[in-house]
Parts: structure tokens; C-alpha cells; sequence
């Protein structure tokens, strides 16, 4: 399926409800990291220069709805065979500068 490109916000707060089709959501989170704390289907951690990042995955579907904080990292990519079609707003977004990490 297709993907979208990785990339975080400077200031704004993404709130994102899937339309139609199915796939994946990824998220990098200092905050889980730094709790130790467990959420979401999947997590993984990693390590970059003295910081901590869990990486967050959840399964989307028509009707979920999912909110991408500040400064977190995220992509969402489609499963095969359909396209995934999500409605985002941004909250916030005064001053936003949008970082794509590919």
C-alpha cells in the first residue's frame, strides 16, 4: 500500500478520523519512553543521541479516530488493495512548520 511520507509538527495538534480503507499508524513518543509506560497495539523502543523514543502502532479502520501530539513523529500507511482516506485537523497551527523526515 502507500504511505505517507514521516513527518512532525512544530507546534500543531493533529486530530485525524479514518474515512475509508485500513492500515497502520506509526508514532515515535519521548513521553512513553520516558515513563516506561505501555499503550497502543505495538511498541518498540530506540535510542537517539540521550533520547528516548517508543515507537506506537495502531491498526486503522473506517471510523477510528486518533490524535498525533506536537513534535511526534508519525506516519500512516495503507494496507494493500484499498486506499486508506483520512480526515485531519489541526489545532494550534499559527506559526506550524511541518517537517518531513524522507
Amino acid at each position: 500500500g502507500s504511505m505517507m511520507v514521516p513527518n512532525y509538527n512544530t507546534r500543531a495538534i493533529k486530530i485525524a478520523i479514518v474515512l475509508s480503507g485500513e492500515g497502520t499508524m506509526e508514532m515515535a513518543c519521548p513521553h512513553l519512553a520516558s515513563r516506561g509506560g505501555h499503550r497502543g497495539e505495538s511498541e518498540e523502543r530506540e535510542q537517539h543521541q540521550d533520547m528516548s523514543y517508543q515507537k506506537v502502532r495502531a491498526r486503522l479502520t473506517a471510523g477510528t479516530g486518533f490524535v498525533v501530539p506536537t513534535a511526534h513523529p508519525n506516519t500512516q500507511i495503507a494496507s494493500s488493495g484499498r486506499p486508506l482516506r483520512i480526515l485531519c485537523f489541526e489545532i494550534n497551527a499559527q506559526g506550524n512548520r511541518r517537517h518531513f523526515l524522507a
